[in-house]
């Protein structure tokens, strides 16, 4: 496990920070990151949580004033909307309801779990998309991951006692 943090990001204005860790640059950013061991004790970790902490809240062009950690889940689920190239995306209202979710309830996730979660999905890991975007999938893949980070915590528990 590293012991030093790179906290670089944290002196970026929400527009930097967003041009450098948008969605699409996660798998470029993390590119070294291929478990969930890595991602939790890799150098660079940014939680969901703290983006919202740090940024308190962002003005977005089409929908006004948001918090930073929700409008992060709702651009990488309209990523992954776009992404996987299915006939029939995810609606907006679906969207934006996910987004709130998924973020109130995984808040603690880092950015490069977020990568991990995408390539696994598009993958099939947590199963397949049939002719649209699956909400209930999403949510699947994003509970399997938690748990998986359970059972990684619990090893590493294990192992340094």
């Amino acid at each position: 496990m590293t012991t030093e943090m790179n906290f670089e990001w944290m002196s970026m204005t929400w527009e930097q920070f967003y041009k450098n860790y948008k969605p699409e640059c996660l798998t470029i950013l993390y590119w070294d990151i291929k478990s969930v061991y890595q991602s939790l004790t890799h150098d660079d970790p940014i939680p969901l949580v703290a983006i919202n902490k740090h940024f308190v809240s962002v003005k977005h062009k089409k929908y006004g004033e948001c918090l930073p950690g929700i409008l992060y889940m709702f651009e990488w689920l309209t990523y992954l909307n776009d992404f996987s190239n299915i006939n029939k995306p995810l609606p907006l209202k679906n969207l934006e309801w996910l987004s709130k979710h998924l973020y109130t309830t995984y808040f603690y996730l880092y950015l490069s779990d977020l990568k991990l979660i995408f390539e696994w999905i598009l993958e099939g890991k947590y199963g397949k998309f049939y002719g649209s975007v699956d909400a209930q999938l999403i949510m699947s893949a994003f509970k399997a991951y938690s748990d998986e980070i359970i059972q990684v915590k619990y090893k590493l528990k294990s192992n340094k006692n």
